[in-house]
């Protein structure tokens, strides 16, 4: 029997998951706007030179670009670059305070702290910094393989729908309140983090869902993201440092999410039951309850149907309530596994039957996974950020068996793509596909038509008919909408939820789906500007 609406808010508000009240004043939610280096660096171990740790830090920096008067640099290596590289850089900038890991000269005009871990002392320094946010918001951990961004996504959007203000800290799109800022597949520092979830109090949230990569959180440069609830999706076992695969453990991977604070356990532990690393994750775990969720009828929730068909999917859920039978917009594959998987966090948050019924009944698809772009036109159009040939091939089949037409496919490959990968890229599309144009994605300083005459060497072997070059990616995508009959289905690969493209060492502004929209007579002038704005603010 369903609870009355809001039931389960109730049980929040008892059990303590929801967030704090706000104090009045200088509040605990709330940046200080003076701090010295001694109160964010307390607790961490350091060795301080050229100065008094007492100087006031205005912010914490580990992007040269974004350091100003009063920042603490912090220096340490990433995708990016060795910041150690850029310190003379962040003096220049008005840096005060110089935190280093590395063995090196010493700055004699500001304080140098030298620490162990420069990420780790990072992270403890923006919980101190910015009043420790976490501490008023139920934050959800979401790790393993790459399907836990689309994982993080969905329980966001599944807590949203069942009444529960939640904010997202993830590499496809941060989202609180009504703002979102899209990603480009990097996930935020701990500077990020923190900051973004002051916002997310300020606004109201009772719950944070963190995206948590297990190779950046294991081993060298750790840092452990605190949380209340665990999630551990499939796919840990290729994660780097993780699984028997890379000579990890199932401990290694918990290590990368520990309890909130001073507790000793998790208040709720997910896990996906039909993966060996997650479910040994699960179990290693201390929790004061633990969800399973998969395909065996042992989990607790259990998914036991899923019709595709072409606009998404039908699912048959046996969760402790109850059964659940309900239609949901999505088609990607790992999105409808680890969909199981945001079922049972709210599982754990105790939502009602009825509310998650809802929930599910109002979810969109995760931005960029098979993402459906409908102006009311008689063919189907997705964006999908497959590059490679194993999710390429994975999209294109779930689409082959969802649809009635033709399959036509827009896609290129990128400067990150080998001769030999690129060729593979162009055999595959030519045997899945009836028709492709082949495109820029990303060429950065290389030749656009070069790249796409590779591609276009590897369709020439199997289908030399069947596809043509347009490098103007804006240009193929209108010649797709134009070609499309009806019933048939457009795929734009590539992209999916990124908004530019790289060309000659440059970022400019690219949305695939405004230009669909586009060439489909839909006017989108104001949205790509909007888009052109976030990118600009994204870049500073």
């Amino acid at each position: 029997m369903c609870r009355a609406p809001g039931s389960h808010l109730r049980w929040l508000r008892v059990s303590g998951w929801n967030r704090r009240p706000r104090s009045q004043g200088n509040n605990d939610n709330q940046m200080r706007t003076q701090i010295s280096l001694r109160e964010i660096l307390d607790g961490t171990s350091w060795r301080a030179y050229g100065g008094a740790l007492d100087i006031p830090v205005a912010d914490l920096q580990y992007d040269v670009r974004k350091v100003r008067q009063g920042s603490a640099f912090f220096a340490f290596a990433s995708a990016a670059g060795d910041g150690h590289n850029n310190i003379t850089t962040a003096l220049e900038r008005g840096a005060v305070a110089i935190v280093y890991e590395r063995p090196m000269f010493r700055p004699a005009r500001v304080v140098a702290v030298r620490v162990p871990d420069s990420r780790t002392a990072m992270a403890r320094a923006a919980e101190v910094f910015y009043g420790h946010p976490e501490k008023q918001l139920t934050v959800i951990g979401v790790t393993g393989g790459e399907a836990r961004s689309g994982a993080a996504f969905l329980v966001r959007r599944l807590l949203q729908n069942a009444g529960i203000e939640s904010g997202l800290v993830g590499s496809v799109v941060d989202e609180y309140g009504e703002r979102a800022i899209p990603k480009f597949g990097v996930m935020p520092e701990s500077v990020d983090a923190e900051k973004l979830m002051v916002g997310m109090v300020r606004s109201g949230c009772a719950a944070c869902v963190l995206e948590v990569r297990p190779w950046n959180v294991v081993g060298q440069n750790s840092v452990t993201a605190r949380c209340d609830i665990a999630l551990f999706v499939h796919g840990m076992g290729q994660a780097n440092g993780c699984g028997t695969q890379r000579g990890g453990t199932s401990e290694s991977c918990v290590l990368g999410l520990a309890p909130k604070g001073n507790q000793k356990r998790f208040s709720a532990v997910v896990c996906d039951h039909d993966d060996a690393v997650a479910s040994a994750c699960g179990r290693s775990a201390r929790a004061g309850r633990m969800v399973t969720c998969g395909t065996s009828p042992a989990a607790d929730v259990h998914l036991q149907e899923c019709w595709l068909h072409g606009d998404g999917a039908r699912l048959r859920l046996k969760v402790p309530g109850g059964p659940v039978s309900v239609a949901v917009p999505i088609l990607h594959r790992e999105d409808l596994r680890v969909l199981v998987g945001a079922v049972g966090v709210a599982v754990a948050f105790d939502v009602p039957i009825c509310s998650l019924r809802d929930a599910l009944e109002n979810l969109t698809a995760v931005p960029g996974h098979l993402e459906a772009v409908d102006c009311g036109q008689p063919f189907r159009v997705f964006v999908d950020s497959a590059r490679r040939k194993t999710g390429l091939s994975k999209a294109l089949a779930v689409l082959r068996q969802t649809g009635r037409g033709r399959l036509l496919l827009v896609f290129g490959a990128g400067a990150d793509h080998t001769h030999e990968e690129r060729v593979e890229l162009g055999e595959l599309a030519a045997r899945m596909v009836d028709y492709a144009i082949v495109t820029a994605d990303n060429p950065r300083c290389e030749s656009p038509e070069e790249i796409a005459s590779e591609v276009g060497s590897g369709m020439r072997r199997i289908k030399p008919h069947g596809f043509e070059i347009e490098c103007d990616r804006r240009a193929a995508i209108a010649k797709a909408m134009n070609m499309a009959k009806r019933g048939d289905t457009v795929l734009i690969a590539g992209k999916g939820h990124l908004t530019c493209q790289e060309v000659n060492h440059a970022i400019v502004p690219f949305d695939d789906r405004i230009y669909v929209r586009e060439s489909l007579g839909v006017a989108e002038s104001l949205e790509r500007t909007r888009r052109c704005n976030e990118l600009e603010l994204i870049n500073r």
